[in-house]
């Protein structure tokens, strides 16, 4: 009779767990297609790239790819990306499914001449691919000298798909003239395969060169170690590194125009901005303020700007720069100062983490000096170190 009970009851399970996965089954909801806007992308290519980009796979719901740094600079990449459809004729963008998408913001730094890949599954924002031709376009940031300039990377690819092949060198004689003892081939110059980075090694790239700290030894008229700003690479003292909140675009023409010391240097640096009076200080302040939001707080630019009276003005002068970065990750530092035959030549050194943000900032570097120590300049220019 027990036995019997036992029996029942294992059966009455089963049957319970069979419904139980009939009703996951009904209710499991498939991808949408991914669907065409019928408009003409607006996201495009970039004919002066950094970067070259392969599809290397693809299923309905995600993608892989190759991205090879073809430059001679360190190049970044994010997790962002734009499917596009090809059809009428054109390329289309694809229907976003969720209202508020949003990317991460990491970077990712391939060097140069080396291969970084990602895995993404773009099911998520615009559904599942049904067939068709298709391309990919990606966000690169290209660091030089300081600066950062952001191009698209683009990669076409048929869903279903079939991997294509590389051009063969147009160099490399035809299968006729290729001589006819197999022996001795003849030479090619088929470039080196570049240097692949493991999927498993993300972030990708490894962190730029950054040279030795330098010395804290004193210099004329400057002294050795930094105080109250929030890099934290030596610096002179003194300085003092501090973010706008936003993003001023458009702005540097204004402090160029109105401002900039070293615009007999041309607009090759970041302008760079002497201040020997707090009236002439604070008219900057009030110009730049509607452009950037220089918010409250500790390390606040407006705080700091409009702490500085006439009294500090008496025996000091103070040097603004204006440094516009592609990533708020990237952290500045004073490093160098020295003046020499009525020039003044200011070094900046740029920590760049190996992961970052892809967001855009505005930092305003303050250094405060004597007055002596800039007497008799007239040029002033600023070179960027990483």
């Amino acid at each position: 009779m027990v036995k019997r009970e036992a029996t029942d009851l294992k059966k009455i399970l089963i049957l319970l767990l069979v419904m139980l996965m009939a009703f996951a089954g009904c209710g499991e909801e498939k991808n949408p297609l991914a669907t065409s806007t019928g408009e003409e992308a607006q996201i495009l290519p970039d004919e002066d790239s950094p970067a070259k980009m392969r599809v290397v796979s693809v299923s309905e719901r995600s993608l892989k790819v190759e991205i090879e740094n073809t430059s001679e600079n360190e190049i970044s990449f994010s997790d962002d990306f734009n499917i596009q459809i090809f059809e009428n004729g054109k390329w289309c963008s694809l229907e976003i499914i969720p209202e508020d998408a949003v990317f991460t913001e990491p970077a990712y730094g391939v060097e140069p001449g080396r291969i970084g890949e990602q895995e993404i599954s773009f099911a998520w924002l615009y559904g599942s691919l049904s067939e068709g031709e298709y391309r990919i376009v990606k966000r690169i940031i290209e660091f030089e000298d300081g600066t950062y300039k952001g191009t698209n990377a683009v990669a076409e690819f048929s869903f279903p798909f079939v991997l294509k092949e590389e051009s063969p060198n147009p160099e490399e004689p035809d299968e006729a003239e290729k001589p006819e003892n197999p022996e001795e081939p003849a030479e090619t110059n088929t470039p080196e395969e570049p240097e692949r980075i493991p999927e498993e090694e993300k972030p990708f790239g490894e962190p730029p060169s950054v040279p030795e700290e330098p010395g804290t030894e004193e210099k004329p008229g400057f002294s050795g170690n930094m105080s109250g700003q929030i890099s934290d690479s030596p610096a002179i003292e003194n300085t003092f590194v501090l973010r706008a909140n936003g993003y001023g675009a458009g702005s540097e023409e204004t402090m160029w125009h109105l401002y900039a010391a070293n615009e007999k240097n041309g607009k090759n640096d970041n302008p760079i901005m002497v201040f020997h009076s707090a009236e002439k200080l604070k008219s900057f302040y009030m110009d730049m303020e509607g452009t950037y939001d220089f918010r409250s707080g500790e390390n606040s630019p407006k705080e700091k700007i409009l702490s500085y009276d006439e009294k500090y003005f008496e025996e000091n002068s103070l040097i603004i720069i204006h440094i516009q970065s592609n990533s708020g990750s990237v952290r500045y530092s004073v490093t160098d100062i020295s003046v020499s035959g009525g020039s003044c030549s200011i070094t900046v050194n740029a920590k760049i983490p190996e992961v970052g943000t892809a967001d855009m900032a505005d930092w305003f570097v303050l250094i405060e000096q004597p007055k002596a120590a800039f007497e008799g300049c007239e040029n002033f220019s600023m070179k960027i170190t990483v």
